[in-house]
């Protein structure tokens, strides 16, 4: 433990003296952004028995990004990002700008999908994570892929078809709350780390593990689990397990004042699932999403007076297994969820808003998860700001309905370059 952190303040100090220096100097350009939690929450359940609360000071991410000019029609990135449980790999990619007008993408990135996916959560106008990713997919999409991207019209209507390895999520947000069940007796016996909603391997810091992983793991190492896992994620064996996917994009101005940016994507894994009981059986599954964002941006005070607020809706489509008796039943199940922001920027520093979901549970018995917030961010210079927060949730569990009230402080400092594309 004490190496891990040795190595994680190494890195994070010489991230600091490399990118003091102006970024015209070096190629790679270098930056480092820190992202710091006090989290207060507080969660009891609805008939007042006691349950597990959270309150933590911690350092949710600390980034450092290279990114280079190979030549003027490419681009090199890398990121790199540690965080208390280990360092992850969170960006290493290639960007061809024009190949026949075509855009190529390719490596370990944020899907071009839906609007906040393509966010770092430290970049949003809000502290916590939106909980229409952390359900339905258990967090971004972070996908090693290839993705093309083509504007084959006079207006902007971008187009991008995308081809990656799995599907899956990536989270680094934690719930206010954790449900005590047999998955920690079973994680403790493979000598995991729990993280809120999901633990960590520190042999391994790099995997994340949720409830549904524990059952399958368990078993490969000779581990006792209570009942037997009904699907398991499916091996690249052949294309017909990979993932496609695809985005449509435009912008529409109104005006001087006014701009409006939506969407809809797409991605589908022919077979993602692979069923323990009926022998030769998979099933697929598909996030399917549409995102609306309006911007009120007036030439004569834009930079220090502006309003956006948006909708996006994201749906998980997939078949699921259930036992009834002795007998197992398979059911196509659509889970869907909305997430709604408003966000006012009153001044060149200050800026203030609301958001709220609405969210079915994964899961196949149809349960619903409700959350609101408020946020207000003091802006202390262009690489640093402080935000406060306040966050309500509604969540169903195995030992019944969550009322979890959540404050909390961060503090994000940036130093020297750091840029996650195109973002507004």
């Amino acid at each position: 433990m004490f190496f891990k952190k040795s190595l994680f303040i190494i890195f994070f100090l010489l991230g600091i003296l490399f990118s003091a220096t102006t970024e015209s100097i070096f190629n790679p350009k270098i930056g480092v952004n820190a992202d710091i939690l006090v989290d207060g929450s507080l969660a009891t359940q609805v008939d007042d028995r006691d349950f597990n609360y959270e309150q933590d000071f911690y350092i949710r991410s600390t980034e450092i990004i290279f990114s280079a000019a190979v030549d003027p029609f490419a681009d090199f990135n890398l990121m790199l990002l540690f965080s208390e449980v280990g360092v992850e790999l969170h960006d290493v990619s290639f960007v061809f700008s024009d190949v026949y007008g075509l855009k190529v993408k390719g490596g370990v990135f944020l899907a071009n999908f839906g609007r906040w996916n393509q966010f770092h959560i430290h970049s949003m106008p809000f502290a916590v994570e939106p909980m229409i990713y952390k359900e339905l997919n258990r967090g971004h999409l972070l996908l090693k892929g290839l993705e093309v991207s083509v504007i084959p019209f006079d207006f902007y209507l971008e187009m991008t078809f995308s081809i990656y390895h799995k599907l899956e999520g990536d989270s680094h947000d934690v719930l206010p709350f954790k449900e005590e069940s047999v998955n920690d007796s079973v994680a403790n016996q493979l000598g995991l780390l729990k993280h809120g909603d999901h633990w960590h391997d520190p042999k391994n810091p790099g995997l994340t593990y949720f409830a549904s992983d524990l059952p399958i793991l368990a078993t490969s190492k000779g581990i006792t689990y209570p009942g037997k896992p009904l699907l398991i994620i499916n091996d690249i064996t052949s294309w017909k397990n990979l993932t496609y996917g695809g985005r449509l994009k435009s912008i529409i101005e109104i005006g001087e004042d006014w701009s409006i940016d939506f969407g809809s994507s797409i991605v589908y894994r022919p077979s993602h699932f692979k069923s323990q009981i009926f022998e030769n059986t998979t099933y697929f599954r598909s996030l399917v999403g549409g995102d609306i964002t309006f911007f009120y941006h007036p030439l004569d005070k834009n930079a220090h007076q502006n309003i956006q607020f948006g909708v996006e809706w994201l749906a998980n489509w997939q078949t699921m297994e259930k036992k009834i008796g002795d007998e197992t039943e398979s059911e196509i199940v659509f889970r869907q969820g909305v997430f709604c922001y408003c966000n006012f920027k009153v001044s060149s520093s200050i800026s203030f808003g609301l958001n709220c979901s609405f969210v079915q549970k994964n899961q196949i018995d149809l349960q619903n998860i409700v959350t609101s917030g408020i946020f207000t961010t003091y802006n202390i210079s262009h690489f640093q700001y402080l935000r406060t927060e306040y966050n309500y949730y509604s969540y169903p569990s195995s030992v019944g309905n969550l009322v979890a009230h959540r404050i909390l402080l961060q503090y994000n400092v940036t130093i020297g370059y750091h840029s996650h594309g195109i973002q507004r």
